[in-house]
């Protein structure tokens, strides 16, 4: 990561004097055309990097249980308001 903010730190100093001076001698469009040129050699430089990336495991496949009916599952409940207010469960 320190080598990325260095990198970045010089393009961003370095940059805008060269695109500035291509500019005024090179014509309107020539800095667009060398960002451009550098933002496809990035790409091809790209190319190939997923091999060298971590791929996880993939999970083997597990059995499912099957879901028990939503009555089955939780106990039915309601709510009574006491004398002092507050909620208290009451089963059924």
């Amino acid at each position: 990561m320190g080598m990325q903010q260095t990198y970045g730190g010089v393009t961003r100093a370095i940059a805008p004097v060269l695109y500035g001076r291509a500019f005024d001698t090179l014509g309107v469009a020539s800095p667009y055309y060398f960002s451009s040129a550098i933002i496809a050699a990035t790409i091809l430089l790209g190319f190939g990097l997923d091999k060298y990336a971590r791929h996880e495991p993939t999970p083997a496949p597990t059995q499912e249980k099957p879901e028990a009916n939503e009555s089955e599952a939780l106990p039915e409940m309601a709510l009574a308001v006491g004398a002092s207010g507050a909620v208290e469960p009451e089963t059924k």
